[in-house]
């Protein structure tokens, strides 16, 4: 099972950019692209860095196991 995310979904539905997001996630915008495109795991850091970027949304939506 691979940990997967709904942050890219919010941003599309909310229009905000992959850059806007990397800035408020204190990342760069390299590392969201390589987590967007499968190409980079998801880590502790941007869970928790998520988190805090939606407080409004609790974990279990903003992350979920796929197959």
């Amino acid at each position: 099972m691979k940990l997967k995310t709904r942050v890219f979904k919010l941003c599309k539905e909310d229009r905000i950019e992959l850059a806007d997001l990397a800035k408020t996630m204190d990342v760069s915008l390299n590392y969201i692209n390589k987590i967007e495109k499968g190409k980079t795991e998801i880590s502790k850091r941007f869970i928790i860095k998520s988190i805090k970027a939606f407080p409004e949304y609790n974990i279990s939506y903003l992350f979920y196991l796929d197959n």
